[in-house]
């Protein structure tokens, strides 16, 4: 009889007991929810005071920075009738000089600023360590009745700040740091969501970072350098060659509307006596198509004994085109020009 009522006792004790770690587990559970939406209020309170705190100091910078731009660039103008000798010495005319510039600075109303820009160049945006490393900053203001708009912005960036056309533009979300809070602007739209984020500071922390590398130029040089190929006569053959390949696999639009004049064979003949250059021949192409080409002839220089110097330097091929447009035109013309070189190395030789 005890037995069971001592196992009854037991089983209530344990009820009991896991009812009440149920109950402290879920106030538990609760306070910690508590907390943590105090702790979120309580940074949206930091950064709201730190935000007011910024604005304020930007304020008064502001007015600064227009008080002494106006005691910098105000030009005093004296009234017709005051004269200097009215005033006896020089004296006089300084002291009114200063009573018209403080009243001028009275009556003028402050600027009111669109949007300041701190601009960060010349740097990297970091990770690790987060930040923007071996950068500069400048100042870029806006003030009425001007406005921010994308070309304008671009421009003043692109003369004062380094900006290019493969820089990337970054702004920093308010309350937020780098690199974590920084918004890529690509487009006007973008510069519409800037204005917005910083309605109420009017100030934007603005970040470039160059993506041009140091090769970049010495590529551009080597690239230069491979053109010298096309002209010998090998690589007009070798180019001709190409686009052969090119045009069998490539659809050509109508060859309608092209007027392409080519350099006549009999313009091709050298005088070795005189050794005058054969005229430059514009190619002339229709109006909708985006081709320039131009084919000069070029007269190998002859020594002392009567060779010729330079017989490889016959045809120099320069074209700005189009795949295609290059296609058709080699393909309609390359009887022409093959006929071209190999008068001329006949010459030559």
């Amino acid at each position: 009889m005890l037995k069971k009522e001592r196992a009854a006792l037991d089983r209530t004790l344990n009820q009991e007991r896991a009812k009440m770690d149920q109950m402290l587990k879920e106030e538990r559970t609760e306070l910690d929810r508590m907390i943590q939406m105090e702790r979120v209020k309580v940074d949206a309170c930091i950064m709201q005071a730190r935000a007011e705190v910024d604005y304020m100091l930007q304020q008064e910078r502001e007015d600064m920075i227009s008080k002494a731009a106006r005691e910098i660039d105000i030009d005093i103008e004296i009234p017709p009738k005051v004269q200097v000798e009215d005033f006896g010495n020089e004296a006089q005319v300084e002291a009114f000089g200063n009573e018209a510039q403080v009243e001028a600075f009275e009556n003028e109303d402050p600027p009111v600023v669109v949007m300041e820009f701190t601009v960060h160049f010349g740097g990297q945006i970091c990770y690790d360590p987060k930040g923007y490393k071996n950068g500069l900053v400048g100042m870029k203001g806006f003030v009425e009745p001007d406005t921010v708009e994308w070309s304008m912005l671009e421009y003043q960036l692109q003369e004062d700040f380094e900006y290019k056309w493969d820089t990337e533009m970054y702004y920093l979300k308010p309350g937020m740091t780098v690199p974590d809070g920084l918004i890529l602007m690509t487009s006007p739209e973008d510069l519409d969501q800037l204005m917005h984020d910083h309605e109420g500071t009017k100030l934007c922390h603005l970040y470039l970072q160059n993506n041009s590398n140091s090769s970049s130029d010495s590529d551009g040089a080597e690239k230069d350098n491979n053109y010298e190929d096309y002209y010998t006569t090998e690589g007009v053959k070798s180019f001709i060659g190409d686009y052969e390949a090119f045009g069998a696999t490539s659809d050509i639009a109508s060859e309608e509307g092209s007027d392409i004049n080519l350099i006549s064979q009999n313009k091709l003949k050298r005088n070795r006596e005189s050794c005058q250059p054969v005229k430059q021949h514009v190619v002339k192409h229709h109006k909708d198509q985006n081709v320039d080409a131009i084919v000069p002839a070029v007269v190998p220089e002859v020594d002392e004994t009567g060779i010729h110097a330079a017989d490889i330097n016959t045809v120099k091929i320069m074209a700005t085109v189009s795949h295609a447009s290059a296609a058709k035109c080699l393909k309609k013309h390359r009887g022409n020009i093959q006929a071209a070189i190999q008068e001329v190395t006949e010459g030559s030789d």
